[in-house]
């Protein structure tokens, strides 16, 4: 790599870049959110700007297998100035074989197994699970992840923010109908590039006045 390319991707692309952008976006997504409700839920209660308390994100996703998405998870909860931040990650699924990087750290991951299809008891263990790890920020990742998390995260009272890893090609007209149906409960939507937001904004158009782009980050 020269020069002038690897100082492009250190600029745009790099682990450091990444992992303070979402620093600084979670910290003004819990601000933006506590001045705009007027009525303030448990977590934004224990939350407030100075506290000297980290902020606890819990991540949820399928698992911490093999992907792009899990790939950026590990490197997020890894990274993270754990002076600030509590990350928590919550597979719906089974754990994954990265999980074990993740708990190195002395993250604690925690598996849902999840039933196939419709499992009517996976949303109840999302919301106690929360609860009893006094979230104050959720980030899904994925679309199974971004639907039961969305609606864990509105019963338990907890700010949720979802991002989209890729075009979902694939989603049939009952996902795009429950993506728009659920969009009004995050607080934003993170795409990782301009082109998956376009490719998203087609298909629900409210998510333009909550989108937020946060490219992925690699080591340099």
């Amino acid at each position: 790599m020269g020069e002038a390319a690897r100082k492009r991707v250190e600029d745009h692309f790099s682990m450091e870049k990444m992992v303070s952008e979402y620093e600084t976006f979670y910290q003004s997504v819990l601000e933006n959110g506590s001045q705009k409700k007027k009525k303030v839920n448990k977590s934004k209660r224990r939350f407030n700007h100075g506290s000297t308390r980290s902020i606890k994100v819990m991540h949820i996703i399928w698992s911490l297998d093999l992907g792009g998405a899990e790939q950026v998870v590990v490197n997020l909860t890894r990274h993270f100035n754990r002076e600030r931040f509590q990350p928590i990650v919550c597979c719906l699924n089974q754990k994954g074989r990265y999980a074990s990087l993740v708990e190195k750290e002395g993250i604690p991951v925690f598996e849902m197994n999840k039933s196939p299809k419709l499992d009517l008891f996976l949303v109840p263990r999302l919301v106690r699970l929360i609860k009893r790890m006094e979230v104050d920020l959720i980030h899904t990742h994925l679309f199974t992840a971004n639907l039961w998390g969305r609606i864990a995260a509105k019963l338990a009272g907890v700010p949720v923010i979802s991002s989209e890893h890729g075009m979902d090609a694939w989603r049939n007209s009952i996902d795009l109908a429950l993506d728009q149906l659920l969009t009004p409960i995050n607080e934003k939507v993170v795409f990782v590039s301009n082109g998956v937001k376009k490719f998203y904004s087609k298909r629900n158009p409210a998510v333009d006045q909550k989108a937020r782009i946060i490219h992925n980050g690699i080591e340099v």
